[in-house]
C-alpha cells in the first residue's frame, strides 16, 4: 500500500521507498540479495515489500537494474 490509512508509516512503500533510497546512496551499485541484508540490518522487512518498494522506485525512475544489479539513477 503506497500510504497506509492508519499511523504506521512503516507499512508504506513511501517510507521504505525512502529506506531503499538512503541505503543506495551510500552504496551506488548492489545485487538485489547484497540490497536485502542491507535493509535487514536498518530495519525489519520482508523480501516481498523489499520487490514492491524496488518496483515502486523503478516506476519513478529512481532506480534500475544493470548486469544483475540494482543501480541508483543519477
Amino acid at each position: 500500500m503506497l500510504i497506509p490509512d492508519n499511523i504506521r508509516p512503516e507499512n508504506s512503500l513511501y517510507y521504505n521507498g525512502g529506506k531503499v533510497l538512503e541505503v543506495m546512496l551510500c552504496e551506488k551499485r548492489l545485487s538485489i540479495s547484497e540490497l536485502y541484508v542491507r535493509m535487514r540490518e536498518k530495519m525489519d522487512i520482508s523480501i516481498a515489500t523489499l520487490m514492491l518498494s524496488l518496483d515502486w522506485l523503478y516506476l519513478l525512475g529512481c532506480l534500475e537494474v544493470k548486469d544483475g544489479e540494482v543501480v541508483l539513477c543519477s
